[in-house]
């Protein structure tokens, strides 16, 4: 069973719903509990999966533990798997108080946990094992909170491309052709949920850099969030507003990766390993990442991709112009980014990896 607190839709909610897959497909039963106003939840239930609506609010903290307790009396899971704040609290108690037999805290996010004596409690008593999508994140929890390596487990979320990839040069057409430009324009762009740390602010700059020089290159952010308004607005005050698009959000992002001569993750904080790079390496387009969190994890600079600091625009943009200008050995880069995804980040390796933690903790019990 799992729980998710969280309303969004971003990398966090389509692990969860990709390892759920997996699971059901292998024969496991999957049960999702979350608000149902939920995004995760509503595609669960789409998608025929067992669902609980629970609103998991700290107002409700208090009355979902005894729903929680009431829906584990009943369906008697071999594992409970929490993955935010609220949820976490709620669902590894309850799963404590009913002797459920693994109760696991996932970790998608590398932002420090303050290490507190509810945290300490939290990842050192009530819950067996820590799953996390980053070494990094992994090496501060074990360090913080100073837990033995085999307590966390890093897990990367695994991807895996569509039946069939257009072909790139159909892909930027259909690009031209959704926003009404030219057939020569060319695109760069970003495909994130539109969050402040993101760095889509730092991409915008860097882009303003090298439009001039590139003059039928676009900027594309495909995505939505909550601050699609302050990136409106900072749009129209660049000097080339018209050459800027934020499409929204798309649920088939493939012909956006195979359309773009590059995919860029700008972000500043909090990254484990994003999924976009990876679905991007996997459609053979190129990446530009920062040096935040789990990313260079799967973004070595020259062999995979292009590294960039954080919050350093102009260092941006020099990576945009190699990329645009082939200062770079694009097809080996390229070339090596989908050999390391298809080896290391497939769905299989991350759902075997998975049950291997289940069944260890289930082996102890």
């Amino acid at each position: 069973m799992h729980t998710e607190a969280s309303n969004g839709w971003g990398g966090q909610e389509i692990r969860i719903l990709t390892e759920a897959r997996w699971m059901r497909d292998r024969g496991h039963r999957v049960v999702i509990a979350g608000p149902p106003n939920g995004r995760l939840f509503q595609k669960a239930v789409g998608e025929g999966f067992e669902t609980v609506a629970i609103p998991f609010e700290k107002r409700t903290q208090a009355r979902d533990l005894f729903r929680v307790m009431g829906l584990l009396k009943r369906l008697r899971p071999d594992a409970v798997a929490t993955h935010s704040s609220v949820d976490s609290w709620v669902g590894l108690a309850a799963a404590r108080l009913r002797g459920i037999p693994c109760a696991v805290r996932y970790r998608h996010v590398s932002t420090p946990v303050k290490n507190s004596a509810a945290n300490r409690f939290l990842y050192q008593k009530l819950c067996d094992r820590i799953i996390t999508t980053s070494e990094t994140t992994s090496r501060c929890l074990r360090k913080d909170f100073r837990l033995p390596d085999g307590r966390v487990k890093t897990i990367a979320t695994g991807v895996a491309g569509p039946g069939e990839l257009p072909a790139r040069e159909d892909a930027r057409r259909r690009l031209c052709g959704e926003l009404g430009l030219d057939g020569d324009a060319r695109f760069i762009g970003c495909v994130a949920v539109l969050r402040s740390w993101k760095g889509h602010r730092f991409l915008m700059d860097a882009f303003e850099l090298v439009a001039d020089s590139h003059p039928n290159v676009h900027l594309m952010l495909v995505g939505d969030g909550p601050i699609r308004k302050t990136l409106l607005e900072k749009r129209e005050k660049t000097a080339c507003p018209e050459r800027i698009h934020l499409v929204g959000h798309r649920d088939d992002p493939w012909p956006y990766y195979r359309g773009m001569e590059a995919i860029v993750l700008a972000s500043v904080k909090n990254e484990g390993i994003p999924q976009s790079l990876l679905q991007s390496m996997l459609a053979g387009t190129p990446v530009i990442g920062t040096t935040v969190g789990g990313i260079p994890e799967i973004v070595s600079h020259g062999r995979t991709g292009l590294l960039v600091e954080p919050g350093e625009p102009r260092q941006l943009a020099e990576a945009l112009a190699g990329l645009l200008d082939g200062a770079f050995d694009e097809s080996r880069i390229v070339s090596q980014a989908r050999e390391m995804v298809e080896e290391y980040y497939s769905l299989d390796r991350m759902g075997e990896q998975v049950c291997r933690v289940f069944q260890e903790v289930l082996k102890e019990k």
